[in-house]
């Protein structure tokens, strides 16, 4: 059913429940998998914020630190994927939005299937609204 499917993991425990269903239904299709995790792009308040350091190439210690991330965090999603037998390749979008970089990369890679787990932030209830802050 699905030829080549594209799982997105941002490291976190939540992407890693993405990662083993992606994982599983590739196994069942025999499709093929590419993993993306997607480096936002450098805000221009942490450049300012920098630059008032009077740090020294923070443009390159940012890539540099954020290729690490990316190294480490898809360095695993592969381990996982070769121990259940998906053979799967990794591919590190830089300087873009997730929602952008994961459909770039699905519509580069001709993917039929997208893989991805988020989390929404918790609605306060109508009972926790109502208790006082201190």
């Amino acid at each position: 059913m699905y030829k080549h499917i594209l799982i997105a993991t941002d490291g976190s425990e939540l992407a890693n429940k993405a990662i083993e269903h992606g994982l599983e239904v590739a196994k069942r299709n025999s499709a093929s998998v590419s993993i993306v995790t997607v480096t936002e792009p450098w805000s221009a308040f942490e450049m300012a914020q920098q630059a008032r350091e009077h740090r020294s190439d923070p443009v390159g210690q940012f890539e540099a630190l954020a290729a690490q991330k990316a190294k480490r965090i898809l360095d695993n999603a592969l381990k996982r994927a070769e121990a259940s037998g998906v053979a799967a390749e990794a591919v590190h979008v830089k300087d873009q939005y997730p929602a952008e970089g994961i459909i770039a990369t699905a519509r580069d890679r001709q993917c039929d299937l997208i893989v991805l787990c988020v989390a929404w932030p918790a609605r306060p209830s109508a009972s926790s609204a109502r208790k006082p802050s201190l």
